[in-house]
């Protein structure tokens, strides 16, 4: 039997979150605008590291999993209990939490990273739970009202990572700016 340790934790963080609260949004803008260029940098530093060769419309929304274990997959207990939990979820955040989660499948499954680096989806699960989803549109991500505006992954890369830490005082301090 696969272990669902990880895919589990992160459904129930998922569903811990608030994404309803567009007050919450708005006191976290700075910090969900920063992470989101968090998960940018990450994920398109594990694009080039591994050397994955990209489909048209692919990025940003990059399924990990797919490239490097491709026969892993989702419990498909765990959609259920988060679309249950959360009925309302948006495309384009449904393909990016269905990315972390088969990530994290990746890693239930007894994977090792191929490299050692960040965890390309934590910014995301952390963004979720400061305050709701994403919206996407016309090449850019609006997070509160501040686009921002979707570069290819050498950008991100070259751009560098912007978070120290993804602890909850630190994102806290940057909202309070």
């Amino acid at each position: 039997m696969t272990n669902t340790g990880l895919v589990d934790e992160m459904v129930d963080r998922l569903i811990s979150s608030n994404w309803s609260d567009p007050e919450l949004a708005v006191a976290h803008t700075n910090s969900r605008q920063r992470l989101v260029a968090e998960y940018l940098y990450r994920v398109a530093l594990w694009v080039d590291i591994c050397e994955l060769d990209l489909i048209r419309g692919e990025w940003p929304f990059v399924d990990l999993a797919n490239h490097l274990h491709c026969e892993v997959q989702t419990p498909p207990a765990a959609w259920e209990e988060l679309s249950s939990a959360r009925a309302n979820i948006s495309p384009w955040d449904k393909q990016l939490i269905s990315a972390a989660l088969r990530w994290a499948a990746v890693a239930d499954a007894g994977y090792q990273p191929v490299v050692e680096l960040p965890d390309p989806f934590e910014p995301l699960i952390v963004f979720f739970g400061r305050g709701g989803g994403l919206i996407w549109e016309n090449g850019m991500f609006d997070i509160g009202g501040s686009m921002i505006v979707l570069r290819d992954p050498k950008y991100w890369i070259d751009r560098g990572g912007i978070l120290k830490e993804l602890g909850q005082e630190y994102l806290d301090r940057l909202d309070d700016v």
